[in-house]
């Protein structure tokens, strides 16, 4: 969690842990119950939503840019 203070410091920038949420990679729901709680935010899950596009953990399906294509046509 130093390290998030330290990218707090630096860039002036101050993280909202209530906002945030943290995905493991890993299948391991016990490794991140104890991440989340290290960092008093929520749990959360693939796939997310940043900016209008759908985030997964491996490659983007065309239906996750039909919206954003949608949008520049």
């Amino acid at each position: 969690m130093l390290f998030l203070y330290g990218f707090e410091l630096a860039l002036g920038l101050k993280i909202n842990f209530d906002k945030s949420s943290v995905i493991v990679l890993e299948d391991n729901s016990q490794l991140q119950l104890e991440v989340a709680n290290v960092l008093n935010c929520r749990n959360g899950c693939f796939p997310i939503m940043y900016l209008g596009v759908t985030l997964r953990p491996y490659k983007l399906l065309y239906e996750d840019w039909m919206p954003m294509l949608a949008k520049i046509d």
